[in-house]
């Protein structure tokens, strides 16, 4: 039997299998469906099927040329289709396609199928997937900067997250601004500040991430945004306040891209190991301290626009492997880092299907009936909070009265984790959601055992609690 999961959860031997409906002409025929006369069409190239099916594909290599084709991505940009950079690709479509809503229905077993109900609105802000253009040919200046920005990701030396915070800013400003915009090749400070308290703001006050090693020598971005904004995290960074958010700027730029020892990000972000020394390797820009900006060589801006969707990706992806060494246990560090799903998703759903076995606030036990339980002051509440779990998975879901919703906020409460054990655990085998829900959760270890470590590791990442007797008084 197929095992359903959420698409960011899609083990990397399964993404290459992910097909996207919007790429396809008839907006989302199965990938099984295809004959390799078909895939032979689509992506130029004979294939050979099996002996089972001969006029089947089922190759990996075919695979993987069927979904860079169809998601327009250069197979000779990645080289290898089985790379993580190829990989992080397919998931970040197949993930955000999800949150979009565009995707009506995946499973995962032999085949992955993703189909879809038509094309969603364009984001004013666009992920990487929006952002991958037709392919183009490759050419020894692209490959010889396509090396240098994939080693600098992986293999430079890096105390903390900066370097992946410049490289996103540079890739947002290539995809910001028009081809002939006779300013398009200066990225001035100011702007590269603004994109940093930006990044920064979702990871240190919504989701408190961790951006390096150090317990004591904290990126001056990360304090700055700390001391500034600390007692002011809104659900979203449009709604903090101004002067906090401008004040936090000139910190950062003063800080970060100003002159003296502590501003090193734009001089060192250009500088590679060769031969065991590392030296500075101007491919893509040079800059100017007097003048507050850096000039990008035009060859350059041409590379980071016309592969910037590849690019992005494999930003995220190095930024969260970074991150996964400084932050053990924390959930979704792609999406956090990427930053885009700034509203919840509509719980209607989820209350619903709780409705059919339980009508009682979970934390009070407040008996409500059916016409006050479905009035839209009834809340359904995320037990250890949404801003650290970052997703409407089942298991994590409770039905809550206003007050006990409205008291407990984003904070932990005390005492109920073995309550929400047990109301899983008593749910398993009737509710088919909250089986495929607890089943998603880390295999080697029991679904009890990660939801305490959840719980744990949120309190490490300093999320408050509330007592049960604060909570119900």
């Amino acid at each position: 039997m197929p095992q359903y999961v959420s698409p960011d959860r899609i083990p990397h031997g399964l993404l290459e299998e992910a097909i996207l409906w919007e790429t396809h002409p008839d907006g989302g025929r199965g990938i099984e469906s295809l004959t390799t006369r078909e895939v032979g069409e689509e992506t130029g190239a004979r294939y050979k099927g099996t002996a089972a099916g001969p006029d089947r594909w089922h190759r990996l290599g075919d695979l993987e040329a069927v979904i860079a084709t169809r998601l327009g991505i250069d197979p000779d940009m990645v080289a290898d289709g089985s790379t993580d950079d190829f990989h992080t690709a397919v998931l970040r479509q197949v993930a955000r396609l999800h949150e979009k809503g565009a995707v009506e229905k995946w499973k995962v077993g032999n085949r992955l199928v993703v189909r879809g109900t038509g094309p969603a609105p364009r984001d004013p802000y666009p992920t990487a997937d929006e952002r991958i253009l037709p392919p183009v040919e490759i050419t020894g200046t692209t490959q010889e900067m396509a090396s240098t920005f994939g080693t600098i990701l992986r293999d430079a030396s890096k105390d903390n997250t900066y370097k992946f915070a410049l490289a996103r800013a540079i890739l947002d400003h290539c995809w910001e601004t028009p081809d002939d915009d006779d300013q398009r090749y200066i990225i001035q400070y100011d702007y590269l500040a603004e994109k940093f308290l930006r990044y920064y703001w979702h990871q240190v006050c919504r989701f408190k991430i961790k951006q390096d090693f150090h317990t004591t020598k904290i990126p001056y971005a990360v304090n700055a945004i700390r001391d500034i904004f600390r007692g002011d995290s809104p659900p979203t960074y449009k709604q903090t306040d101004p002067d906090r958010r401008t004040r936090a700027k000139q910190v950062i730029l003063a800080d970060v891209f100003g002159k003296g020892k502590k501003s090193q990000v734009v001089p060192k972000f250009q500088n590679i190991k060769i031969g065991g020394r590392t030296r500075p390797k101007k491919v893509f820009y040079e800059y100017d301290n007097d003048r507050r900006y850096i000039r990008l060589r035009p060859r350059a801006f041409d590379f980071f626009k016309k592969y910037n969707g590849v690019l992005f990706g494999m930003v995220l992806s190095e930024w969260a492997k970074f991150l996964e060494r400084a932050n053990h246990n924390l959930p979704r560090l792609v999406a956090k880092i990427e930053a885009k799903t700034e509203q919840r998703s509509d719980l209607g759903g989820m209350r619903e299907k709780l409705l059919k076995y339980e009508q009682d606030c979970f934390y009070c036990e407040e008996h409500l009936d059916r016409a006050r339980i479905r009035a839209p002051n009834f809340h359904v509440d995320h037990f250890i909070p949404w801003s650290y779990m970052f997703d409407d998975d089942i298991w994590n879901l409770v039905l809550a009265c206003p007050k006990c919703n409205s008291r407990k906020s984003n904070s932990l409460p005390e005492g109920f984790t073995d309550k929400l054990i047990d109301r899983n655990r008593g749910y398993y085998d009737v509710m088919g959601e909250m089986r495929r829900s607890l089943d998603m959760l880390d295999a080697r270890r029991s679904w009890q055992t990660e939801i305490r470590n959840y719980y744990s590791t949120c309190l490490d990442y300093g999320f408050g609690t509330i007592t049960r007797a604060q909570l119900c008084a």
